[in-house]
C-alpha cells in the first residue's frame, strides 16, 4: 500500500546529494528512497544552486517555498473594516464591489467577500446577507440491491 505524501526532509536531501555524487541515477535514488523518481527530479530540478545540488541550501529553499505558499488573508485591514460595515448595513458582496471601484478605492472582489463570510472570522456577518443563500443539494447514494431474475 503506497505510504501518504511526506515532504523530502533533511536527511533524504543530503542521501540525493551523496547519490547523486556518486553517479547514482534519479530512479535509482527513488527506489533507495522509496520515492518516485519524478519527486527525485523535481528536488533537484527545483533546489540546485548553479547546476549542482547542495543538501542544506535546498533545505533552505525548499521551506522558504512553503512559507510563501500560504495565502495571505484577503480582507483586512481598513478594507476589513470597510467591508464589515457595510455588511451590517444590509450592503451585498456586489453593492461593496461596485462602491469601492467607484470610490477608487483597492478592489475587493465579491468572490473574495463571500469566502471570508463563510471561514470562522467573518461568520458573524453572514446574517446580514439578505437572501438565504444557495441551498446545497444532499447527495445520498441508495444502497445497491441486487434482485435475481424471475425465470418462472
Amino acid at each position: 500500500m503506497p505510504r501518504t505524501y511526506e515532504h523530502l526532509n533533511r536527511y533524504e536531501r543530503e542521501v540525493i546529494a551523496q547519490m547523486l555524487k556518486e553517479k547514482y541515477s534519479l530512479s535509482q535514488i527513488g527506489r533507495h528512497l522509496g520515492r518516485s523518481p519524478s519527486t527525485i527530479w523535481r528536488e533537484f530540478r527545483r533546489n540546485r544552486v548553479r547546476g549542482r545540488y547542495y543538501p542544506r541550501p535546498a533545505n533552505g529553499l525548499a521551506q522558504s517555498r512553503l512559507q510563501l505558499a500560504r495565502k495571505p488573508q484577503k480582507v483586512m485591514g481598513a478594507s476589513k473594516e470597510q467591508v464589515e460595515t457595510l455588511l451590517a448595513k444590509y450592503w451585498s458582496p456586489e453593492q461593496i464591489e461596485g462602491r469601492r471601484k467607484l470610490e477608487g478605492d483597492p478592489p475587493i472582489s465579491r468572490m473574495t467577500i463571500y469566502p471570508y463570510l463563510y471561514s470562522p472570522r467573518g461568520a458573524g456577518y453572514r446574517k446580514y446577507l439578505r437572501g438565504p443563500g444557495k441551498k446545497k443539494r444532499a447527495t445520498r447514494k441508495k444502497p445497491f440491491t441486487y434482485t435475481q431474475p424471475n425465470n418462472d
